[in-house]
C-alpha cells in the first residue's frame, strides 16, 4: 500500500515516522520514567528477566502472569527488559524501545486510510494529524501499555478491512483484537470499534456481515482460550477471574463526570487541534446537508470516534461501571485524525478554490503540534530534579540532602509525587532558592488520570513548584 502511493509519499511518510520517533526520544531523554505507579507493570517484567537470569523460571513466570491485568504488556515488555538487563541500561532505554509502538500507531493510521480508499496524500495527512496529537505524544516517555494496545487494535482493524478478506483475514483480526485487550484491558472500546467497522462494511449483505462478526468473535475467543489455558498451565492462575476482579478497580474519579473528562481532557491536551476535529465534523455535516458527495469512509471515522466516546460516557455516567480517564479518551484520536485528513487532504482538495488546504492545513497542524509539544518537552520530574539538585549541592561542596529532609542547610521543597491531594511544602523562612522547576502535576492532561473534579481544582490552585533551597 505504501509503494502504490509513489516515491514522494513514501519518502514523506518515512521522514514523518523518523521525525516522530526522534521527538519521542528527546522527550524520554528528559526523564519521567517511574513517575506513575502503573509503570510498575514494566518493573514486573524487569523482575522476571532477573529471575530468569538467576535460573528461577517459575518465579519469573509468576512475576509476569500471576495477575492478568495488562498481561500482554508484561509479556511483551520482557523484550526491552531483557535488553535493558543485558546491557545495563536505564529505564529511559526501555521507554525508547516501547515508544516504537507509538510510531507504529502513526504508520497504522496511514495504512488504514489507504485500505479504506484514501489516496496517498490523504493517508499521509492522516498519519501527520496523528503525529501532531499531543495525547499521542506525551505518554511516550512513560513505561505504559497504551500505545502497544492501540497498535494491536489498529492492526485488527487493518486486517478486518482487507478487500475480499474471508476467514483467513477475520480470524487473525479477532486474535489481534484479543491481543489489544490483553495488553491493556481499558482499550476494549477500541477493540469493539475495530470489530464493528468491518462488520458494518459488509452491509447491506446481512449474511456477510454476520459471517464477519462470527469470525472476528471466533478469532478473539480462540486467542483468549489459548492464553487462559497457557497461564493456567504455567502458573496455575485463573485469568478470567483476575480480569473480573481488576474490572472492579476502575473507580478513581467521578462516575458522573465521564462527559466532563472527555471534553476537558481533549481540550487540555490538544487545544486548537481539538477545535480542528470539531470543525472537521461540522464541515462534514454541512457538506452532507448541502448534498455534496461524502465518501463512506468519512462517516466511518466520525462514527468510530463518536462510538468510542459515547461508550466511555455511557459506561461512566449512566452505567456507573468504570470511571473515564484521559488515557481512555485517546482511543478516539486515530479516527479523529482520519476524519480531519479527509476534510483537509481528501477528495475535496481538488476543488477550486480549496487547493490551499494541503499546504495551509499541514502548516497549521505543525504549528499546533509545536505549541502543544513544548509543554511536555519542558517538564522536569521529581527524580530528575532531585538528581540535578544533589549534583548542584555537591558541586558547591555541600552534603546532598534527602528528598524529605526537614533539617540541614539544603532542603528540597515539593520534589515528590503528591497524592491524593496536593500538600505543598512552604519555603523555610530566610531560605535562598538555588533551583526551581514546575511540578509535572501542573501539566493539565495528567490531572485526568484518576483525579476527580475536586482534586483537579485543588492541584490547579496549589503552588506545586519544586525547589531546592539553602537555609542560611
Amino acid at each position: 500500500m505504501i509503494r502504490a502511493c509513489g516515491r514522494p509519499v513514501a519518502v514523506a511518510l518515512l521522514a514523518l515516522l523518523a521525525g516522530a520517533y526522534a521527538l519521542r526520544v528527546a522527550l524520554i531523554a528528559g526523564g519521567g520514567q517511574w513517575f506513575w505507579a502503573d509503570e510498575s507493570r514494566y518493573l514486573q517484567a524487569l523482575d522476571a528477566v532477573r529471575l530468569f537470569a538467576a535460573g528461577d523460571a517459575p518465579g519469573a513466570w509468576h512475576a509476569v502472569a500471576g495477575t492478568a491485568d495488562h498481561l500482554g504488556f508484561k509479556v511483551i515488555a520482557l523484550v526491552p527488559a531483557a535488553v535493558q538487563h543485558a546491557l545495563g541500561l536505564g529505564l529511559g532505554a526501555a521507554a525508547a524501545m516501547l515508544a516504537l509502538a507509538s510510531v507504529l500507531d502513526i504508520l497504522l493510521v496511514f495504512l488504514i486510510a489507504r485500505r479504506a480508499g484514501a489516496d496517498g496524500v490523504e493517508a499521509l495527512g492522516a498519519a501527520f494529524a496523528m503525529a501532531c496529537s499531543n495525547a499521542m505524544f506525551y505518554w511516550s516517555r512513560h513505561l505504559m501499555p497504551y500505545d502497544l494496545a492501540m497498535a494491536f487494535a489498529l492492526a485488527a482493524l487493518l486486517a478486518g478491512l482487507r478487500p475480499g478478506a474471508r476467514g483467513a483475514g477475520f480470524l487473525p483480526a479477532g486474535a489481534l483484537g484479543f491481543a489489544a485487550f490483553a495488553t491493556y484491558n481499558g482499550y476494549w472500546t477500541l477493540v469493539a470499534v475495530a470489530f464493528a467497522l468491518p462488520v458494518i462494511a459488509g452491509l447491506p449483505d446481512v449474511r456477510e456481515a454476520a459471517r464477519r462478526a462470527a469470525l472476528l468473535a471466533a478469532g478473539f475467543a480462540l486467542a483468549g482460550a489459548a492464553v487462559v489455558l497457557a497461564v493456567r498451565g504455567i502458573v496455575g492462575a485463573d485469568v478470567i477471574a483476575s480480569w473480573r476482579g481488576f474490572a472492579t478497580t476502575v473507580h478513581q474519579g467521578d462516575f458522573d463526570d465521564g462527559h466532563g473528562v472527555v471534553l476537558g481532557y481533549l481540550w487540555d491536551a490538544e487545544r486548537l487541534l481539538a477545535l480542528a476535529w470539531l470543525a472537521a465534523a461540522a464541515v462534514l455535516a454541512l457538506a452532507a446537508l448541502r448534498g455534496a458527495k461524502v465518501d463512506r469512509r468519512a462517516w466511518w471515522w466520525l462514527g468510530c470516534a463518536l462510538g468510542v466516546l459515547a461508550a466511555l460516557v455511557a459506561g461512566s455516567n449512566f452505567a456507573g461501571q468504570f470511571v473515564v480517564y484521559g488515557r481512555l479518551t485517546r482511543q478516539a484520536i486515530p479516527f479523529l485524525s482520519l476524519l480531519l485528513a479527509y476534510v483537509l487532504f481528501g477528495p475535496w482538495r481538488h476543488r477550486a478554490p480549496a487547493r490551499w488546504r494541503v499546504p495551509a492545513g499541514a502548516l497549521a497542524l505543525a504549528a499546533i503540534a509545536a505549541s502543544n509539544f513544548a509543554a511536555p518537552l519542558r517538564l522536569t520530574f521529581p527524580a530528575e530534579f532531585v538528581a540535578r539538585g544533589r549534583a548542584l549541592v555537591a558541586a558547591q561542596g555541600g552534603v546532598p540532602p534527602a528528598v524529605d529532609a526537614t533539617s540541614g542547610r539544603y532542603r528540597f521543597v515539593n520534589a515528590k509525587f503528591m497524592w491524593p491531594m496536593p500538600e505543598p511544602s512552604g519555603v523555610p523562612q530566610g531560605a535562598r532558592e538555588l533551583l526551581r522547576a514546575p511540578h509535572p502535576l501542573g501539566f493539565a492532561p495528567y490531572l485526568y488520570e484518576g483525579f476527580d473534579r475536586a482534586q483537579r481544582t485543588a492541584y490547579r490552585d496549589a503552588d506545586l513548584t519544586m525547589r531546592l533551597v539553602a537555609v542560611e
